[in-house]
C-alpha cells in the first residue's frame, strides 16, 4: 500500500507543472503524514498486545 501510494504520487501529470520547492513541500507533507501513521500503528500494536 505504501509503494502504490508513493508511486501515484510521483507518477500525477499536475506534478510536472509545479516548480522543484513545491514538489519538495509536497514530498516533506507527504513524509510527515506516513511519519503519523508509522507512530499511530505502532500505538495500536501496543495497544493490541497489552489485550
Amino acid at each position: 500500500m505504501l509503494t502504490s501510494s508513493i508511486t501515484t504520487y510521483f507518477v500525477r501529470e499536475d506534478n510536472k507543472s509545479d516548480d522543484k520547492d513545491t514538489q519538495l513541500e509536497r514530498i516533506m507533507q507527504k513524509l510527515d503524514e506516513i511519519e503519523k501513521q508509522n507512530k499511530d500503528l505502532r500505538e495500536e500494536i501496543q495497544k493490541l498486545k497489552k489485550k
